[in-house]
Order: C-alpha cells, then sequence, then structure tokens
C-alpha cells in the first residue's frame, strides 16, 4: 500500500462529558457456554449511573473494550496524535447471513481528540477507532470469531 493512501476508521464519533455519575458495581462475566473451563475468558464490566445534560437519571451496564492513556502531557507527543489513546478490541460485523450477523474481535487503535464545540456549550471529544498499523502499512485485522472473548482486566486495570 502506498505511504499517501488513507485507510478509512472502522468507527468514528463524539463523546462528551457526564459529570454526574456513580460507579455502582464492577466485574466480569463470560459466556455460558465456558462455564466448565478452568480460566473461562472474561469481559470486564461496570455498572454506572448517571445524570445526562437533561437532567435524567439512568443506569447502564458498559463493557471495556481496551485500557486508554491520557497523552496531553506526554513531551514526545506529536502534534496530531490524541489527547487520549490506546489499544481496544472492538467486535465487527464481517457478514450477515440468513439474516444473521457474523461477528468477529478486531484489534484495533482507539484516538480521541478534544474539541470545543459551541453547539454544545462544552468541551467534545472527536473519536476514532482503527485498525492497527504495521510498520510496513496497514496490518489486515485479527479477527477471531464468537465465543473469543476481548482482552480482560484485573480490577487494576479499570479503564473507567
Amino acid at each position: 500500500m502506498s505511504d499517501n493512501k488513507k485507510v478509512p476508521p472502522i468507527f468514528v464519533g463524539k463523546m462528551w462529558s457526564e459529570n454526574e455519575g456513580t460507579i455502582l458495581a464492577s466485574g466480569n462475566i463470560y459466556r455460558w457456554e465456558h462455564k466448565d473451563m478452568e480460566k473461562p475468558p472474561k469481559r470486564y464490566i461496570k455498572v454506572i449511573k448517571s445524570v445526562n445534560n437533561l437532567g435524567q437519571t439512568k443506569i447502564e451496564v458498559l463493557q471495556s473494550i481496551g485500557l486508554l492513556f491520557d497523552n496531553t502531557d506526554d513531551p514526545n507527543r506529536r502534534p496530531n496524535s490524541p489527547d487520549i489513546g490506546g489499544g481496544v478490541t472492538v467486535d465487527t460485523v464481517v457478514e450477515t447471513k440468513d439474516d444473521q450477523e457474523i461477528v468477529e474481535w478486531v484489534e484495533a487503535k482507539f484516538g480521541a481528540w478534544l474539541q470545543s464545540d459551541a453547539e454544545y456549550a462544552g468541551d467534545q471529544y472527536s473519536i476514532s477507532i482503527s485498525k492497527k498499523l504495521k510498520q510496513d502499512g496497514y496490518d489486515q485485522p485479527k479477527a477471531a470469531p464468537i465465543p473469543t472473548a476481548p482482552p480482560t482486566f484485573d480490577d487494576d486495570d479499570t479503564p473507567f
């Protein structure tokens, strides 16, 4: 692949602050069919209670997809580097067969760039999840069919 050709991200979007939030519970889940395994592949989850910008209380269960790092104070940071970034594992639909989605886990990189947004009246992050780079260009996704789980995290590795 030529160096000037851009590969589109897997996901793009925005995220914003929800300052009124409480972690109600943390834990791991695993697939039922793995219950007899000595060490079943686990997924890290949190239950969070928060209040949105309309004053509505909500309770959500969130699944961790990776551990992120704050790059804002990094002295070696390049101008286009994300403010927050890290490796993630995301589920991606690779095929639809008989109205069933075939999903694979893909190793990717997460980047978030802080942006002021006058319409929102606050700060937001522009986010992108992209394929990981190899030194000689973009690698093909390293995918594993479900039920393979994303990486597990100990409580000390909590990304929340």
